[in-house]
This record gives C-alpha cells, sequence and structure tokens, in this order.
C-alpha cells in the first residue's frame, strides 16, 4: 500500500482516495490536543496549532536575525519569547483567513473537506473573532519591541 499518495492502492490495482491527513488516525499515541474540549479542539485545529512545521520555519530566521544582533542577556531571552508568540500567532492567523477565503473551494478537497470552516463546524463569524483576537494579541506583542526595530522590520518587507 502507498502510505503517502493521495490513492490507496491494493495488490489488485483498486484504487481509492483517501485523506492523507488521517494517516495517523489508528495511532496509540494520545496527543495533548485529543485532550482539549471539543469547542476548543475546533479553534485549535482551524488555527492548524497540531502542525507545528509552519510557525518552526516562520521562527527560526527570527531567531538567526535576534541571535546575531545581540548577547545572552535577560532581555534577548525576552524578545526570542515574543518572537515565538508572534510567529505561532501570525501562522495561525494566515491558517485562518486562508480558510476563510478558501473555504467553499476547501470543500470540494478530499485533505481539506474535515477543516472546521469546510465542514461548518466553525461559522465565519466566530472565524473572524477568532483572526480579530489573534492579529490584536499579535499587535500587542510588536508593540514590546522598540520602534527602531518595528521600522527595521517594516522596511525589509517586500511591497
Amino acid at each position: 500500500m502507498l502510505k503517502y499518495s493521495f490513492y490507496k492502492c491494493s495488490l489488485l490495482n483498486f484504487c481509492t482516495r483517501f485523506n492523507p491527513e488521517h494517516i495517523d488516525r489508528n495511532n496509540k499515541k494520545i496527543k495533548l490536543m485529543d485532550k482539549m474540549p471539543e469547542n476548543i479542539q475546533k479553534y485549535l485545529k482551524l488555527g492548524r496549532f497540531d502542525r507545528p512545521i509552519g510557525y518552526i520555519l516562520l521562527f527560526l530566521p527570527c531567531t538567526w536575525g535576534l541571535t546575531l544582533s545581540s548577547a545572552l542577556t535577560p532581555i534577548y531571552f525576552k524578545y526570542m519569547g515574543l518572537t515565538f508568540l508572534g510567529a505561532v500567532l501570525m501562522r495561525s492567523s494566515g491558517c485562518v483567513i486562508n480558510d476563510m477565503w478558501d473555504k467553499d473551494i476547501d470543500k470540494k478537497v478530499i485533505r481539506s473537506a474535515d477543516r472546521p470552516l469546510a465542514s461548518e463546524k466553525i461559522s465565519m463569524r466566530n472565524a473572524a473573532l477568532f483572526l480579530s483576537a489573534q492579529l490584536g494579541v499579535s499587535l500587542y506583542i510588536l508593540l514590546q519591541f522598540p520602534m527602531k526595530s518595528i521600522l527595521y522590520g517594516l522596511g525589509i518587507m517586500p511591497i
């Protein structure tokens, strides 16, 4: 059987489509997210908090730049923590806005049909409120940095 393709094929070459995100459903490990109440799980899945690769890839360049520019002082660790929280929240915000924009398309695609907005487990209004809360906290985190750093960050953004 092909493990990571979008088709499951048997020896008789009979293939059926399946969702590759459901591969580990039979895994006996209990994930932290599975222990959360169902209402909270919906929002964690909407923000894709169960998939850390996105915010890790966003956080690593920030870590590199912060480490090159400062010494290991208490303020360094403060900014490192703020950068990590900002990376997690901004990546999650991007996932939420993507799901809001692509809701109708996600319903038609096997891989994304069970996402909370596509499966209508969360309303667009609640998703917008969740997005607003994340962006508000992200703005608060941004304002904890020196104004010079914020301006440098704006200066290197692509237009």
